[in-house]
């Protein structure tokens, strides 16, 4: 029965809701809280959404059609629920500059998802939406909710006069604390040492998958490290000899091949059409190609050692 409920489960959802808060809920209560008795924890997922868009554009930014990650807390108590906020707002900012990217984190209105408290996580770009007011200083992880409260009210009161550091941006993640909301409605509840029946304190979070690959490849022209499909493109005319390198490389790296019977030009403006930051060049010479940059190599050696420090680097 279990088994049945789990695929029904993920095969219902895409189809019903834009949202999964009410699937998860009953997956939660069902699954998890009659079957192992916790009492709080977190859940996500991440899975294919689509929403009828009267006006989708900007490629991938905004399309009928995309990638979501959700994730969603149970906690007991108010202050619980708070230390779960808290650890997915910085959890987002993490994973936003990992990836190269600035994240500024906005307080938002819960809109229709409602709740108590919202934070959009947005990135600056030409192409955006929306306007945002934003500091000149990188905005770093908090260790309590009223940091959050304080930094934003603070910027409000200063906001006149910053009217200079306004810009056009992109909302990648979406922060809610949701309260009692959902967990009242279906029916979410612990039992305390009283033996009384109280709701969770919720919570959910999501970061755009589809739009934030877009977003990161549209600002940058090479894909991050820590992101790229391939560490080293290797382009050359003699695959016979290529085929030595491509090995010996391969104990180390993750290598893009390109033994296609194209030119050495229409090679080179591939890699950088794909983004990958690094490229090693064997022909008459030896050369690395690192973004909009070219290393000339005496030797394959050289060549070795030059690709060894480029990749230890921050790119």
């Amino acid at each position: 029965i279990l088994g049945v409920f789990i695929g029904c489960f993920f095969f219902l959802k895409n189809f019903f809701f834009p949202y999964c808060k009410f699937f998860l809920l009953i997956f939660y209560f069902f699954c998890v809280h009659q079957c192992l008795n916790k009492k709080y924890f977190l859940i996500y997922e991440i899975t294919y959404k689509y929403r009828d868009d009267l006006r989708p554009r900007f490629g991938m930014i905004r399309c009928k059609e995309f990638i979501m990650k959700d994730n969603y807390s149970f906690d007991i108590t108010v202050e619980d629920a708070h230390k779960s906020y808290i650890l997915m707002y910085n959890t987002y900012i993490r994973i936003f500059k990992k990836m190269g990217l600035k994240p500024i984190p906005v307080q938002a209105d819960t809109g229709l998802i409602g709740g108590k408290l919202s934070h959009e996580i947005v990135i600056l770009a030409d192409f955006g939406e929306n306007d945002v007011f934003y500091n000149t200083e990188e905005y770093n992880e908090v260790s309590t909710l009223d940091e959050i409260l304080s930094n934003c009210a603070t910027f409000e009161n200063n906001a006149n006069h910053q009217a200079e550091n306004k810009n056009k941006c992109i909302e990648l993640g979406h922060i809610y604390y949701l309260g009692t909301k959902y967990s009242k409605t279906m029916g979410a509840e612990f039992t305390n040492q009283d033996n009384k029946l109280y709701p969770f304190e919720m919570g959910c979070y999501g970061i755009g998958v589809t739009r934030l690959l877009s977003a990161i490849k549209v600002i940058h022209k090479y894909w991050p490290k820590i992101l790229s499909p391939y560490d080293i493109y290797l382009i050359g005319d003699n695959n016979t000899i290529l085929e030595d390198i491509y090995k010996k490389l391969l104990t180390q790296y993750s290598v893009l091949f390109d033994d296609r019977d194209k030119t050495f030009n229409n090679k080179i403006n591939q890699c950088t059409s794909i983004g990958i930051p690094i490229a090693l060049i064997v022909g008459k010479t030896i050369s690395i190609k690192f973004k909009d940059q070219i290393h000339n190599c005496d030797n394959i050696d050289q060549a070795y050692e030059l690709i060894n420090y480029l990749y230890s680097s921050s790119y």
